[in-house]
C-alpha cells in the first residue's frame, strides 16, 4: 500500500546528497583515474570513493520509489515509467562500476586500472541517455500536476533532452573526444540549471499538499 502523503523534502535531502557524494567520487577518483594519473590517488580515496559511488546507488533507488509517490497522482502508468527508467538507469550504472572494485588490491597493475576506470566512465555517459529519458517522463509529469510549477517541468525535459544528446553525440559523433569539453559544458549548464532549480524548490517550498491529495483522489 503506497503512503498516502508525499515527502518532498526528503527527496530533496536524498537528492542533496546523491549530488555532493557523486560529485565528489567522479571528480576527485574516476576522472584522474581515467586519465592515467590513478597513482597519484590515495588508496583511501580510492576506496572512499567507490564507496561513494555504492551509496549513491542505494540513494538513487530510494529516489526513484520516492519519486513515484509524488508523482503518482499526475499519472499512475507515467510515474511507473518514470521509476521503471530510473532503476533502469541504476542497473546500466551498476554494471561497470563492478569492474572498479579491481581496484581495491594492490596486485592490479595501474594501465589495468585506466582501463577499467575509462571505460566506466564511457559507460556512465552511456547511461546519463536513460536518466535523460527518466527526467523527461518527470518533467511531463510535472507539466501534468497540479501541485508542482509547469516551469520546474519545462527545466527537467530540457535537461532530460541535453543528457540524451550528449549520449547520442557520444554514440554517433567521431570527433566526440576532441570537443568532449566544449559539449559536456554545454549539456551540465542546462542540466545543472533543470536540476538544481527542481531540487531547490522541492527542498524549500515543497508541494502543495491539499492540490496534491485532490489530484490523487482522481488519478
Amino acid at each position: 500500500m503506497i503512503q498516502q502523503k508525499p515527502r518532498p523534502r526528503l527527496i530533496g535531502v536524498l537528492y542533496l546528497t546523491l549530488a555532493i557524494l557523486a560529485g565528489w567520487s567522479y571528480f576527485a577518483v574516476v576522472t584522474p583515474a581515467a586519465a592515467g594519473l590513478q597513482a597519484d590517488i590515495s588508496v583511501s580515496t580510492l576506496r572512499l570513493g567507490l564507496l561513494a559511488m555504492v551509496v549513491v546507488q542505494i540513494i538513487d533507488l530510494l529516489i526513484a520509489f520516492l519519486l513515484y509517490q509524488l508523482m503518482l497522482p499526475a499519472g499512475r502508468l507515467l510515474a511507473g515509467g518514470m521509476m521503471g527508467l530510473r532503476l533502469l538507469y541504476v542497473i546500466a550504472h551498476i554494471v561497470p562500476l563492478v569492474g572498479l572494485f579491481s581496484a581495491l588490491f594492490p596486485t592490479v597493475e595501474l594501465a589495468s586500472l585506466q582501463e577499467r576506470f575509462a571505460a566506466y566512465d564511457a559507460g556512465f555517459t552511456l547511461s546519463l541517455g536513460i536518466f535523460g529519458l527518466h527526467l523527461i517522463v518527470l518533467g511531463v509529469l510535472i507539466f501534468r500536476s497540479t501541485f508542482l510549477p509547469s516551469l520546474l517541468g519545462l527545466g527537467l525535459i530540457a535537461a532530460g533532452l541535453a543528457y540524451g544528446a550528449d549520449t547520442l553525440a557520444l554514440t554517433l559523433y567521431a570527433d566526440y573526444t576532441v570537443h568532449a569539453a566544449t559539449i559536456q559544458l554545454f549539456v551540465g549548464s542546462i542540466a545543472a540549471l533543470g536540476e538544481i532549480t527542481f531540487l531547490l524548490w522541492i527542498l524549500f517550498a515543497g508541494v502543495k499538499t491539499f492540490a496534491w491529495r485532490a489530484q490523487l483522489q482522481d488519478a
